[in-house]
Parts: C-alpha cells; structure tokens; sequence
C-alpha cells in the first residue's frame, strides 16, 4: 500500500433529522391522549348533567294567622327536580335539640285563662318527599298558638338529606321568625348522625 493512500471505510450513515416512524408514532399518541381527555370531559359533563336533573332542594316554612283562631303552621317542602331522601332531621331551641315539635309547647309560656288547643306533629326523619311536595311538622291552633310563635326567634331546624344518588347537603334554618338570616346548606360527604335526638 503506497503511504499515501488509507484504507478505505464503508460509508457513514448520515444522520437523519426527519424520521417518519417516529413521527406516525408520536402523532398516534397524542391522538390517542387527545381522544381520552375529550372522554374524560365528556363524561363528566354527563355525570353533572345527571344529577342536576335529580337535584332535591328544601325549603323551610311557616305561617301565623293571629285572628279569630290562633294558629301555627311549620312545614318544609321538597323545591327541586329530584327525591329528597331525609337522613335525619333535629328540632333545637336556643340551639338545644329538642326530642319532636310537639316539645316546643312544653317550652312555651302558658296562655293566661281558660283555652281550647289542638296540635298536631309528624316525624320526618327517614322520610322521602317528591319533587314539589309539602309535609306539615307542626300545626298548632288555639291561644297556645301564639305563645308558641313567641319561641319562632329562638327556634331552628337542622336536616341532613339527600339525593338519589347519594349526593347529600345539611340545611340548617337558625330562626323560623319571620326576617331571618338565610338558611345554611352545605354539602357533605354523607350524613353523619348528629348528637341529640331527632325526629
């Protein structure tokens, strides 16, 4: 071999900078990656969409009528588009749980004179109301009536309640008196018995 002359060398692969595999691939992932994230989106949109149309919503009332008859009225009523499953509910005076509503009229101060009453209750926990529902708790007619209104300030209403699917809220009414503060709702994991009886 003359000195000037080298051997020799197969060919250097040059590199390439376009690899059309590699972009098929990476192209295919991210569709891929795209197409799983609109799933995600899509459900849930749906989930949501599902349980708005189920949503319960309460609603806490009462009325007073002071002529000729006195009488007192104490419902709740089921506002929304859905089942409302009562898990719970608590009667409290002065924030003291009270053992039904018919208790209010032990508590109450006694009408002077000689008076005809009549009062009625119903429970409500473990009770389901249908979208647009009313159900009286107490209804009180005669002088005791009045003197049972007397405690509307000091009288607050505590339910734990849900939806069919197991989304659950506490509704927490402070004050039946006319001109009170709006009422707490607050969603929870799941209704956790209170300490205190309920009714």
């Amino acid at each position: 071999m003359h000195p000037d002359e080298r051997p020799e060398t197969p060919d250097q692969p040059k590199p390439r900078w376009f690899d059309r595999d590699l972009v098929v691939a990476v192209s295919a992932i991210v569709i891929s990656l795209s197409a799983l994230l609109v799933s995600l989106v899509q459900t849930r949109v749906m989930m949501a969409q599902r349980d708005a149309a189920v949503w319960p919503r309460l609603v806490v009332w009462s009325s007073f009528r002071q002529q000729d008859n006195p009488e007192l009225v104490v419902g709740v009523k089921n506002a929304g588009v859905g089942p409302l499953l009562v898990r719970w509910a608590q009667l409290t005076l002065s924030d003291r749980p009270m053992a039904n509503a018919l208790a209010l009229l032990d508590s109450a101060p006694p009408p002077t004179g000689p008076s005809e009453n009549t009062a009625s209750h119903a429970s409500l926990t473990g009770t389901v109301l249908t979208p647009g529902e009313d159900r009286e708790l107490l209804r009180v007619s005669g002088p005791i009536a009045q003197q049972v209104a007397t405690l509307s300030p000091r009288t607050g209403l505590i339910v734990c309640y849900c939806s069919i699917y197991e989304q659950c809220w506490t509704h927490t009414t402070r004050q039946m008196s006319a001109g009170a503060s709006a009422p707490l709702i607050t969603p929870v994991a799941a209704c956790v018995d209170p300490a205190g009886p309920v009714f």
